[in-house]
């Protein structure tokens, strides 16, 4: 029965007096005392602060609840292109003050491994370590660096625990040669790896001619990450002067930027890498030599690229035109007929040397749009999601070179397949185009939108017809076909007015139009016929 009993309480009655001694004797004590009470008292004091956070509503919390609201700590990484919205990449050093808060908030926060799965370098003090990594344990790794070069203890994590990386964000490598890269830095397995994204740039010390240098030094073509990154979806090479020899198979996207490193490889080696990637979804190009067809022999080739919904090429680099190289380029891929092909950073009279392809023999939509610096020209195939785009730059152009390029974009054989035409401009009329002009280009035209006000008033004089003096029964009637012109809320109060006129004019002359307002909400307010 003795064993049941329970022992009395302390007292801590005592204390007071404990006290009072230690006033009393604290300067003839001992320096081996003084700090034995201190690490008592330390002690004591740590047991006593658990105790009273113990009694905190927030140590009540489950840890999974606790575990879900650190991971909202963390502020996320930039990654910029096609994968930010679903990147894993978090800035853990973010973590690192939970854990000196409580004893129970750090056993927490150290036992969930997903909080630590990224390991990055982003400043000289956030840097790799050892001791981050092993708290992510068995977790999938994002490995992310925006340094110029990586520090050791980065590599070793690359090369040791390279199969547990899922993602990798590479950024500002300017002070990172091509044989390290390759050799160090993409040399690991990768059997898990989903997401690549690499940048690297030259220092600033003026434009940059694409002569060969030290990017010369290696192989044009390098196998990366020991042959093995069978669940590679998306890569991106900034900067990057070779290309992998890898056969991708679950690559879907992929993106070359080129303006800052020189280019060794050829024409060849480019359309081998495409094929070596079949289930390729969007492609962008961007830097390439506009002579890289001529700097080594290129033999005709077809590569078929099934899948791909999106190409994107442009910004071409050299004093050749690059009509020559991207129409080889386009016409060596075989994509599916509902892909979009968008080229841009032409210049206006480089068009004409374009190969536009013709969307449908009896109907396609034509969308014209001028901004300040660009003008963009869009084809689009309504039965399908086809389409194919120019930005054509506008610094230097004069309005005959974009009356040039427009006309050229649409094509003398296809200029009866359009049939809807969409106008829009930052500009007026005068910097750019002539209305008349325009229209002319379209004779079939059916559908013409103007969603911009300020457009309206010299479109809609383009429209009436021009009678003949000597036979005032006859009329050159300017988009005869056209049925419908659609206009946006907004209106000058003269608009209105002016569009009954040219309606009844041209009606006239079997030339019935309506005029639909509101066109730009896809439901009318109101509505014009003579």
């Amino acid at each position: 029965m003795s064993s049941l009993v329970q022992p009395p309480p302390p007292s801590y009655d005592i204390l007071p007096s404990l006290i009072d001694d230690l006033s009393q004797r604290r300067f003839s004590m001992s320096l081996d005392v003084l700090q034995m009470l201190q690490q008592t008292l330390q002690a004591a004091q740590t047991l006593i602060q658990e105790a009273l956070n113990s009694r905190n509503l927030i140590a009540k919390l489950p840890p999974e609840l606790l575990s879900h609201i650190f991971s909202m700590v963390s502020s996320d990484l930039p990654v910029r292109g096609p994968h930010k919205s679903t990147s894993h990449a978090r800035q853990t050093y973010d973590l690192i003050p939970l854990t000196h808060v409580c004893h129970r908030w750090r056993t927490i926060a150290l036992t969930t491994s997903s909080l630590w799965s990224t390991v990055c370098e982003t400043t000289p003090t956030y840097v790799a370590s050892e001791a981050l990594r092993a708290r992510a344990g068995c977790s999938p790794l994002t490995i992310y660096l925006d340094r110029p070069c990586p520090t050791p203890a980065l590599s070793q994590i690359l090369a040791k625990d390279g199969e547990d990386v899922v993602e990798l964000y590479l950024n500002g490598l300017q002070g990172t040669c091509p044989v390290r890269l390759a050799s160090e830095l993409l040399a690991f397995q990768a059997p898990h790896l989903e997401h690549a994204r690499v940048m690297r740039s030259r220092p600033q010390r003026g434009p940059f001619n694409g002569a060969p240098g030290a990017d010369a030094d290696m192989s044009a073509v390098v196998e990366l990450w020991h042959g093995t990154a069978p669940r590679l979806r998306t890569l991106e090479l900034y900067g990057v002067p070779f290309l992998p020899s890898n056969h991708f198979e679950r690559l879907a996207g992929l993106t070359l930027s080129l303006d800052c490193c020189a280019v060794e490889w050829g024409l060849d080696d480019l359309c081998a890498f495409f094929a070596r990637a079949p289930a390729l979804e969007e492609l962008c190009l961007e830097g390439l030599p506009a002579d890289l067809h001529l700097r080594h022999p290129f033999h005709a080739t077809t590569v078929a690229l099934p899948k791909l919904r999106r190409l994107t090429i442009g910004d071409f680099r050299g004093e050749f035109s690059p009509a020559s190289l991207l129409c080889i380029i386009l016409a060596a891929l075989a994509i599916p007929p509902e892909a979009a092909v968008h080229v841009q950073g032409l210049h206006a009279c480089q068009v004409a040397d374009l190969t536009i392809p013709v969307f449908g023999e009896h109907h396609s939509k034509l969308v014209v749009d001028m901004s300040f610096t660009t003008l963009s020209l869009t084809k689009h195939e309504p039965r399908s999601s086809a389409t194919f785009s120019v930005e054509v730059q506008t610094g230097g152009a004069t309005r005959d070179t974009f009356e040039q390029a427009i006309r050229a974009f649409i094509g003398e054989d296809a200029a009866a397949s359009v049939r809807e035409l969409v106008l829009s401009s930052q500009r007026a009329w005068s910097a750019w185009c002539d209305p008349r002009a325009l229209l002319a280009m379209v004779p079939r035209l059916a559908v013409l939108e103007l969603p911009e006000p300020h457009l309206l008033g010299p479109c809609i004089d383009a429209l009436r017809p021009v009678v003949d003096e000597a036979h005032p029964d006859t009329a050159d009637v300017p988009c005869r076909e056209l049925t419908t012109l659609r206009v946006p809320y907004a209106l000058e109060p003269s608009i209105p007015g002016r569009i009954v006129s040219i309606l009844k004019a041209r009606a006239l002359y079997s030339a019935s139009v309506t005029a639909v307002q509101g066109a730009q909400s896809g439901s009318s307010s109101h509505m014009w016929s003579p």
